[in-house]
């Protein structure tokens, strides 16, 4: 935390010292390895600079700004995301599909072509068997919940986002990425729910105690 806390301090220093010059201040995210990008756009940001991150890859620019972003009202954003998995929830058991069963009834799943799926191009950038279509289409039905929300798709977006390569799909991290054993089935809605409400306990704590 001390490196953490000096290599902060230093990037700050030169970042004001050399606002004259340059038009943006950069965060470098890979600048240490072990310091969180959240935390060097925070420093940076504290100083009243535009911080600009990894700007060119798109998701790793949405989760660092989701990230930053404390103006949602935790409770709002708990009964919003409770009424978006009731609506995803209905839409799965119209079809017959239990977002969360038990172990006897995975087997009694719907038929695969009534499944919804990515375009062909979209599933072309995944790795194969990254994901199982069970749960790949509990995750396309909450995303288009998501997207009919009110307000705060973002964060429940990330909060989605995350429970894809955490518990959702057949990743597994050890260290390098790859593709563990098929899931016929996997909770999608609670899982997303457990994630979006861990966000809204964050917000409820002071912003300033999230980059200690």
């Amino acid at each position: 935390m001390i490196g953490i806390g000096l290599c902060c301090h230093f990037r700050r220093t030169w970042c004001v010292n050399t606002s004259g010059d340059l038009s943006y201040a950069l965060a470098l995210v890979f600048w240490i390895r072990f310091a969180e990008q959240e935390q060097r756009l925070s420093n940076v940001r504290s100083s009243e600079l535009p911080a600009l991150g990894s700007r060119h890859i798109r998701c790793r620019t949405f989760a660092s700004d989701t990230k930053i972003d404390w103006s949602p009202d935790p409770d709002e954003l708990e009964t919003i995301a409770a009424a978006v998995a009731e609506c995803a929830i209905d839409e799965l058991e119209r079809d017959g599909i239990i977002d969360d069963p038990q172990p006897n009834l995975i087997q009694e799943t719907p038929r695969m072509t009534a499944l919804r799926t990515l375009p062909p191009d979209a599933l072309k950038l995944l790795l194969r068997n990254s994901i199982s279509a069970l749960p790949l289409h509990k995750t396309l039905v909450l995303l288009d919940a998501i997207q009919h929300a009110l307000k705060y798709q973002s964060h429940m977006r990330l909060a989605l986002a995350r429970a894809l390569v955490s518990t959702i799909s057949n990743l597994h991290f050890g260290p390098e990425v790859g593709v563990g054993p098929p899931k016929k089935d996997s909770p999608v809605v609670s899982t997303w729910l457990g994630r979006v409400l861990q966000i809204a306990h964050r917000l409820t704590k002071p912003a300033k105690a999230a980059w200690r």
